[in-house]
């Protein structure tokens, strides 16, 4: 479908801890696709960004839902 490419740093956050950073290349028919929903959804997306971020946190939630239900737990941090 196309060619998404992760590359993997390591950064230094304002206190002082390394944190993990990634950037993604997209190319191929897989930034056709995200043209194609910023061309549809031109009034809820402003960027390609925005759709692969909308995207993830929706991938990431199907996910951890279906871990919690076959495991019947809370994965998710509690927040302080």
């Amino acid at each position: 479908m196309g060619k998404i490419v992760f590359m993997h740093c390591d950064l230094d956050s304002s206190d002082g801890r390394t944190v993990e950073g990634i950037t993604l290349v997209v190319d191929g028919d897989v930034k056709t696709v995200l043209d194609y929903i910023l061309m549809e959804k031109g009034d809820e997306f402003k960027s390609r960004t925005e759709i692969v971020n909308h995207a993830l946190i929706d991938g990431l939630k199907i996910l951890t839902d279906e871990i919690k239900s076959s495991k019947n737990e809370n994965i998710a941090p509690k927040k302080k």
